[in-house]
């Protein structure tokens, strides 16, 4: 079942035309992951990525694994 959303902009995120990576923890217990859904499915050509063990700080619980996801999408983004 998909989260309420009370963010009255949410239609402008259909505009974005940058390259866009959600990146979601899989422990998050803070955002819902029904909440990076919604972004990663409005944005168009959003990519998301679930990152594995790690909460809503992820960088702070997966600070390689995450730089990584980041990274690989930056050099994807530019190639």
């Amino acid at each position: 079942m998909a989260a309420a959303m009370p963010w009255a902009r949410l239609h402008d995120l259909k505009t974005i035309t940058c390259p866009t990576l959600v990146l979601h923890g899989e422990q998050d217990r803070i955002v819902w992951f029904s909440c990076g859904q919604l972004l990663a499915g409005t944005i168009p050509g959003a990519r998301m990525t679930l990152l594995p063990n790690a909460g809503h700080q992820l960088f702070t619980d997966q600070p390689e694994a995450g730089s990584q996801v980041v990274l690989d999408f930056l050099k994807k983004a530019a190639a």
